[in-house]
């Protein structure tokens, strides 16, 4: 069922982005005013590079207040195999840009966590996820939000392939949640095509919510989220924005939801 609810939440971003949304829509569903915005990538220019695999590169850089939480953006890339270069940049306002040199078959990092001292993850010399850096924060806003939301742009050719993993940290410590999608290959090509969304619910970082989250549930004590990015090899992706927010109960299931209330009218109706 969770497999289910991802498809028709995708499906359902995928119509909006057919109908003209060019660009990150501000929610979809519920009020804009509940949107926790995990990153824009509006500002400030960031860059990280790693000229000649194998090897790694971090770097940290404090952002204007709103373009993400925290404040802070931590970018990271581990190139395992011979590359002639691997990138990560945020050189072009609204995106993430990750590229590969040829060979490459990178693994790219973007971690919010507060102002904590190094990049992570630990294996290109962080010290790990600051699991206390975000304060904490609410993604369900107090209950209104259900999932996070995640723009791609594009990618260089239509054979690429981009597989995302989403872990959120619960404030002080323990294992993440972890939700992963893979987009592509057919996905649009960078600038050209329309962007498309992919929607994860509360639900499948493993949170007992469902659609309906009510106030309490979910990941409401942030301390420290992270995506990570792999690629197929040589892969170039491009994201536009990363965002907790409130989407509606799909129309299949709600036409469901309401043949079942009818059900349960009919039911009283009889026993009355």
């Amino acid at each position: 069922m969770k497999r289910l609810h991802a498809r028709i939440g995708f499906a359902a971003c995928i119509m909006l982005a057919s109908a003209g949304v060019q660009a990150f829509p501000p929610y979809y569903g519920g009020s804009p005013a509940t949107n926790v915005v995990i990153d824009d990538f509006t500002a400030p220019p960031q860059f990280v590079i790693v000229p000649l695999g194998p090897a790694a590169a971090n770097g940290q850089l404090p952002t204007p207040l709103g373009v993400s939480v925290g404040d802070f953006r931590d970018l990271g890339v581990i190139q395992p195999g011979t590359a002639t270069s691997t990138t990560m940049d945020t050189f072009t306002p609204g995106v993430l840009h990750i590229g590969q040199g040829a060979s490459s078959d990178a693994t790219f990092y973007a971690t919010w966590d507060g102002p904590h001292p190094v990049t992570t993850p630990a294996t290109i010399g962080g010290t790990g996820v600051d699991t206390s850096g975000l304060g904490p924060i609410d993604l369900t806003s107090g209950g209104t939000n259900n999932g996070i939301l995640v723009e791609l742009l594009g990618v260089e050719t239509p054979a690429n392939e981009i597989t995302v993993t989403l872990n959120i940290f619960d404030f002080g410590g323990g294992s993440p949640h972890t939700a992963s999608y893979t987009f592509g290959p057919g996905a649009p090509v960078f600038p050209i095509g329309t962007p498309i969304f992919h929607f994860f619910t509360f639900e499948d970082f493993g949170y007992a919510t469902g659609y309906d989250v009510q106030p309490g549930e979910g990941p409401t004590s942030v301390g420290a989220i992270q995506m990570v990015m792999n690629g197929t090899v040589t892969a170039d992706g491009y994201f536009g924005a990363v965002l907790a927010t409130q989407i509606p109960v799909p129309a299949p299931l709600a036409l469901i939801g309401i043949g079942l209330l009818g059900l349960g009218a009919g039911r009283r109706r009889r026993a009355s």
